[in-house]
């Protein structure tokens, strides 16, 4: 049974949401995507919605092992989300790794060379 304490949670993210699309102009799956991200931490921190939890939920994602790109997307839901119920937040997103590129061995240019017909 849900309580009226969730039902008012649920109703309040739903807006949060429609914020989204109408006031930011973010896409519907983008505002989806934070809806979900808000919506874990809302439970997370049982209600308890303040700065302090945020950054204890960044920690606890660090923690939990999450990629750094993932972390910075709940981030970016966060502050949403917080800028949508007029408070302010010093919540910054993790650097994300940029990954080197992959290239050819000499060997391995050598062996697609033989392997291309002429």
């Amino acid at each position: 049974m849900v309580s009226e304490l969730e039902t008012e949670a649920i109703h309040q993210l739903e807006t949060f949401k429609t914020y989204l699309v109408t006031q930011k102009q973010i896409s519907l799956g983008v505002a989806r995507n934070y809806f979900y991200s808000v919506r874990k931490f809302v439970r997370w921190a049982e209600a308890s919605v303040t700065e302090g939890t945020a950054m204890q939920y960044y920690q606890f994602l660090q923690a939990q092992g999450y990629a750094n790109s993932t972390i910075a997307n709940i981030v970016y839901a966060l502050n949403h989300y917080f800028q949508f119920l007029g408070k302010k937040i010093r919540l910054t997103p993790p650097k994300r790794h940029k990954r080197q590129p992959n290239f050819l061995t000499v060997e391995e240019a050598q062996d697609l060379i033989r392997v291309i017909p002429t």
